[in-house]
């Protein structure tokens, strides 16, 4: 008898060990922004661990890698379990990932709720107007025809942006002579900017060819502007440099000049640094100023828009942020600058339909007046981002990742 127990004594030190090995391994997958690699293991451990910390990981993994469904589920379990010591943001990411699944008054109760009880009338009051405000916008009806592209596979393809007879965009890397490297947050290939011609667009992607192989590179190469001369290109590569603290890399953006044909003298902007992000380029109608997004030190919240001016010799002003007319405590991103002027952009701190939703500011004697919601069908619960429009035409470009394609 007392072999039989000291055997299941050694077992259970074993399962314990194993446990808490897997359990850092995951943590480990976890801070590095590997979440498609952590879900397993945290699902895995479950039956033994339930911890708030667990949760919130395995939670945010869901949230991260777009499984509302999945997040919803232990974001409420979280709550419910461990609410007097959860602090906002995860009752608003429960509140996002209800959104995106259409169950929008829980959604909202969500929050009316937590601020009740933190006795925070002024955010049960801006709660309470903005689900007023999207009711009101979701009554207007459609006010778009949209169609998801031939161009589009089951990975990512976002920021496209029709450049003469061309449409360029971003998209997981396409054809590897080796076994790609992948990117480990969902476990895709690292993004490349390609150019697919607009005559062809019917064709599906495989008529999509990279930009360059100066400006693609090994590592993440996104969002883009180009001069009306096509002879400067302002582009997003992330950084090769990770942070200490989060072992991530920030983004950055880059400026390329276009000179006999190929793309060449490639720099980073000075403004940029591996301790926060600097993405999603746009330029005004006269190109003189320079939009873009960042969480820079002295943002309102995780992401905000900012403006720089270029300087006749090629040099930048300081960045201005554009203030809290536009920014939120939350994420605004993506801007894009039509001929009038009027700035796009995309935002989950504004009223929305859930996650990333976008929003037109018109300008007026210079300055740019509160932002509207698009409203349907181009905002929807997932995120909704990346607009470009073609001045010539009634047809734009945006990006979602709303259940689909992919």
């Amino acid at each position: 008898m007392k072999k039989f127990l000291f055997i299941w004594f050694i077992l259970g030190i074993t399962v314990s060990t194993f446990a808490q090995q897997e359990l850092k391994r995951a943590d480990t997958y976890f801070e590095r922004a590997y979440y498609s690699d952590a879900i397993p293991l945290y699902e895995q451990l479950l039956p033994r661990n339930k911890s708030s910390k667990l949760i919130k990981n395995l939670a945010d993994s869901y949230y991260h890698t777009f499984d509302m469904k999945a997040a919803a589920r232990w974001y409420g379990y979280l709550i419910s379990n461990y609410g007097e010591n959860t602090d906002e943001s995860y009752y608003f990411k429960l509140n996002q990932s209800l959104k995106a699944i259409g169950e929008y008054e829980k959604a909202q109760k969500i929050l009316i709720d937590f601020y009740v009880e933190k006795d925070q009338n002024d955010k049960v009051i801006q709660t309470e107007k903005d689900f007023k405000y999207i009711k009101n916008v979701s009554a207007i009806g459609e006010r778009f025809k949209i169609e998801n592209l031939n161009i589009n596979t089951t990975t990512s393809e976002f920021g496209a942006a029709r450049i003469d007879s061309n449409l360029l965009y971003s998209a997981s890397r396409k054809k590897t002579k080796t076994l790609p490297k992948l990117y480990r947050w969902n476990n895709e290939n690292y993004l490349d900017i390609y150019s697919h011609p607009i005559d062809k667009i019917t064709q599906g992607d495989s008529l999509s060819m990279p930009l360059s192989s100066a400006i693609n590179s090994k590592m993440h190469e996104g969002t883009f502007t180009i001069t009306k001369d096509r002879k400067t290109i302002y582009f997003t590569r992330n950084s090769k440099k990770k942070t200490e603290k989060d072992k991530i890399s920030n983004l950055k953006i880059y400026r390329a000049e276009y000179v006999d044909g190929t793309w060449k003298n490639i720099i980073p902007l000075p403004f940029n640094s591996d301790n926060f992000s600097t993405e999603h380029p746009a330029l005004s109608p006269d190109e003189t100023k320079l939009y873009f997004a960042s969480d820079r030190e002295g943002s309102f919240g995780s992401f905000d828009l900012y403006v720089v001016n270029i300087q006749k010799d090629g040099f930048f002003g300081n960045p201005l942020n554009l203030g809290k007319e536009i920014n939120t405590d939350k994420k605004e991103q993506f801007p894009f600058l039509d001929e009038d002027g009027n700035l796009y952009f995309a935002s989950n701190g504004h009223a929305g339909f859930g996650l990333l939703d976008l929003f037109l500011s018109k300008t007026e004697n210079g300055k740019f007046k509160s932002p509207d919601n698009l409203g349907l069908p181009v905002n929807s619960g997932y995120d909704d981002f990346s607009l470009s429009l073609d001045s010539n035409t009634n047809l734009g470009y945006f990006s979602s990742n709303r259940p689909g394609k992919g």
